[in-house]
């Protein structure tokens, strides 16, 4: 792929674009941009038209990797994007063949199109390349915001940053899964265009972990874009390491009481109680074997049943939601508490933490100062 992508004038050095959902190929496009040494660029794929033509123009972006469902949002911008010069389409469903539809039609005449399988088949078909290594301070990605508070704002971090924070991240996050590599399943289904879920993907791929990608549309039972008697993505890859934000444990306890709420009117008072009563042992260095037969096993069952570990991070959760799911799923949940400017986490529990409510000690090579808002 990264010879593909040379083939289509991309050079080492060159900022490439990647706009589409959470998905394999960006992925991998993110690995043959790093293999090239051109320096990955990320907008959110739910930005404003604003903000990602802000984004290219800031960042003069000649090459851009797109989702095929992106393509028409692209079309009507394009003429407020001069720099682009060729657009990479990822095609829909992950088709191993060729399309020719509307979404990738109608661009001017000056705009290369080329489909990723085709950007693969030119790749396979060239002869080695030896591609220039990047030093320590070169680029290796630009990370702009969701731009919440007017426009998106951007973030580089070098070679050196990423490699720095995977020796974190290895060393004293994510070592035990590393070690068990073999035996976990990680699923993805966060924005890669958020820090967290790019630099946990990096780091466990390094660590040879299999990542299975999923949608947020169709991860549970109780996601909106399930078909009925469709088996939502979590129950279908039983995955073993998740990552997920505040707001998707929120989801979760919520979707547990209403199957609760279903049965009788007194149940998600009973499993409150219960769960209350394993996470004062817990807390303490206890387990709770019955309790994990008879209610946690079956609440497990609605994530896969493979459930081990989960790393929360992205805004501040909530102790009581922690210490709930924890106690409920029977996994280990930590937080951390890091920002795009850092290149992922600067804080983070330990696994063998047994509170609730804290993002943990800073991390190796972290230096930390404390500074009173007032």
């Amino acid at each position: 792929m990264a010879k593909g992508l040379a083939a289509n004038g991309a050079a080492f050095g060159d900022k490439i674009l990647i706009l589409s959902e959470t998905r394999v190929e960006w992925f991998l496009c993110a690995q043959a941009i790093a293999k090239l040494g051109g320096c990955i660029v990320t907008l959110f794929s739910n930005l404003g038209d604003e903000g990602i033509v802000y984004g290219i123009n800031q960042t003069e972006i000649k090459l851009m990797i797109v989702s095929c469902d992106l393509m028409p949002k692209i079309r009507s911008l394009i003429t407020k994007i001069p720099t682009v010069q060729t657009i990479v389409y990822i095609n829909p469903n992950n088709l191993q063949k060729d399309i020719t539809s509307s979404q990738v039609n109608g661009f001017p005449d000056n705009i290369r199109l080329q489909s990723l399988q085709e950007v693969e088949r030119t790749g396979t078909q060239m002869s080695d390349i030896q591609f220039q290594t990047p030093k320590p301070e070169d680029e290796f990605v630009i990370m702009y915001t969701s731009g919440t508070t007017g426009t998106p704002k951007a973030a580089i971090a070098t070679h050196r940053q990423m490699v720095d924070g995977s020796a974190n991240a290895v060393l004293l996050v994510v070592k035990d899964v590393i070690q068990e590599s073999r035996s976990h399943i990680y699923i993805a289904f966060l924005p890669l265009a958020h820090v967290l879920e790019l630099t946990i993907e990096f780091f466990l791929f390094y660590g040879g972990v299999r990542i299975g990608y999923a949608s947020p549309f169709t991860l549970t039972d109780s996601a909106p874009g399930l078909v009925k008697g469709q088996k939502c993505d979590i129950k279908l890859l039983k995955p073993t390491v998740m990552t997920c934000v505040p707001l998707v444990l929120d989801r979760i306890i919520k979707e547990v009481h209403d199957k609760l709420n279903a049965r009788t009117p007194v149940s998600v008072d009973f499993f409150t109680y219960i769960m209350g009563y394993k996470s004062k042992w817990t807390q303490k260095g206890y387990d709770c074997h019955i309790v994990n037969n008879l209610v946690c096993s079956k609440v497990q069952q609605q994530l896969g049943g493979r459930l081990q570990i989960m790393i929360c991070g992205g805004a501040p959760l909530n102790a009581t939601t922690q210490a709930t799911i924890k106690a409920a799923l029977d996994v280990i949940l930590v937080q951390g508490y890091g920002a795009t400017e850092t290149m992922g986490a600067v804080f983070c529990m330990d696994f063998h933490d047994l509170s609730y409510g804290r993002v943990g000690a800073p991390l190796q090579g972290v230096k930390v100062k404390l500074i009173d808002w007032d």
